[in-house]
Parts: structure tokens; sequence; C-alpha cells
């Protein structure tokens, strides 16, 4: 190459039209290189002001949240400057799955089982009604009128007798009066000797009876009794042994009066 023609194309003019080509190329480029995605996501800062409104993905003039924490942040990535293209697929990845995300069992709710164990301190299952109350034996109104349930052994009489009765006596000396007696299903309660007027009413406590009671079982008894008074005066008495067994609580109670007469004679001393 010559030198005149390195100094006449040295010398060529400016185009103004391919200046203009040449900057419009230029920042084609840069333009392009600034919207290409990048493969790693940009950090977003957000400037919260306690008192006024936020900057950044809230969008100007936004209210800040009342407790002036910062927006809460999600696990998907989140571009902010809108969809762009995808991401390549890793071939080595598991298939993505779309739709809504599943429910792990640490954060859903899991019913309890019908034939799970119960836990210690549960309580137990309780019966819905209350069982009918058995009468028998009972001492409340509502079991109804009193009855023996079985009905009990027939009663057997009570036998009784005098072995010894003087028919006279000294006034202020024992006159002695000896009975014998026996019950089949038994046993003696009660026994007096008076001088005079018998004595007739036995008093006699029980407590009220309603329902089916039990009767008791039969209990043969005999024995024999001394009784010794002594007469202040002369004259004739009459002498009467009271005797019961059993008592008025019993279906096999029985009572016998024993009547006899003495003579009183001599002086008071």
């Amino acid at each position: 190459m010559s030198g005149d023609r390195w100094v006449a194309w040295g010398r060529r003019p400016h185009t103004p039209g391919l200046a203009l080509v040449g900057l419009l190329v230029v920042a084609m480029a840069v333009v392009g290189l600034q919207g290409r995605d990048s493969a790693e996501p940009r950090p977003v800062e957000v400037a919260v002001d306690r008192g006024g409104a936020a900057e950044g993905p809230l969008g100007p003039g936004a209210a800040a949240p009342a407790s002036g924490l910062l927006p809460p942040t999600f696990t998907d990535p989140v571009d902010p400057e809108g969809p762009g293209d995808p991401a390549p697929a890793d071939p080595g990845a598991p298939p993505a799955v779309t739709g809504a995300r599943p429910t792990t069992a640490a954060t859903s709710a899991v019913a309890p089982s019908a034939t799970s164990p119960a836990r210690a301190g549960d309580p137990g299952p309780t019966s819905a009604t209350t069982p009918a109350r058995v009468c028998r034996n009972a001492t409340e109104p509502d079991c109804g009128d009193f009855r023996w349930d079985p009905a009990p052994m027939p009663n057997q009489p009570l036998v009784a007798a005098f072995t010894t009765a003087p028919a006279t006596a000294v006034v202020g000396r024992p006159a002695p009066f000896e009975v014998s007696w026996s019950d089949a299903d038994a046993a003696l309660s009660y026994d007096r000797l008076t001088t005079g007027e018998p004595v007739l009413n036995i008093a006699c406590t029980m407590v009220a009876r309603f329902g089916p009671w039990t009767p008791p079982a039969p209990a043969p008894s005999s024995g024999n009794l001394r009784y010794t008074p002594t007469f202040p005066a002369p004259g004739t008495y009459a002498v009467t042994v009271s005797l019961d067994t059993a008592d008025c609580t019993s279906p096999y109670g029985s009572g016998k009066l024993l009547n006899t007469t003495i003579v009183v004679t001599g002086a008071p001393g």
C-alpha cells in the first residue's frame, strides 16, 4: 500500500448517517444486556417509614404495616420485574407439581381415630342411664308397702307354764314362783312378774320398713324362770307372769300371760 493511498483514506470525510447507525447499534446492545434475565434473583430492598409510606413492592404512597414490620416473605421466588422467560429445566430434578400445595402432617390437624386407645387421664365411658334401685330390706317409702319376701314359715306359739306357784305366803317373806317356757322358732325377749293388774302394753321400737324384706331364720329356744316377790300386807293377790319371744320386727314373735293367785297372811313386820 502506497503512502498516497493511506493519506487519501485517512482523510476520507465522515458521513453523519454512518455515525448515527453506529450509535443505534451500541444502544440496542446495552438495552439487550439490561433486559436479559439474571440467573440469580436480585435482592429487593424495602424502606419502611414508621410514620409514613413505604417504597418498594408496596408501591409509592401505600400505607406501611401497623406494627412497623416488613411484609411477610414467601418461599417462592418473586420477580419484581414481572414474568420473564422460564428458567431452563434441570434434567435430574423431579417433575414439578402444579396446583395447591400438599398439607403435611406437621401443619394439618389429624382427627382422633375411633379405635385409638384411651390416653392416661381420659375419663372412661359413662352410662347414659342410671340403674334402677333395687328395693330389698329398704326404709324408703317409694319402695311400696312392707311385705315378707319370701313368705316366712308359719309362726309357732310360745308355750309356758308355772312349775312352782305357792298358794300361800307370809307378809314380808319371799314367795318363790318358777316358770318353764319354750318356743319352736324364737327366743325369749321379755318377761316380768307383777302382782295386781297384769302388764299388757310392751314397748317395741322399730324402723319403718318398705317393700320386700327377707324374713329371719327361725331360732328355737326354751328355758326356766324364777321370781321371788314379797307381799307388804295380808290379803289375796293376783300374780301374773308376762312373756314374749322375738320382737315386733320378727314374724315368729309370740306372747303369753301366766296367771295365778296367792293368799298372804300374817301381820306386817
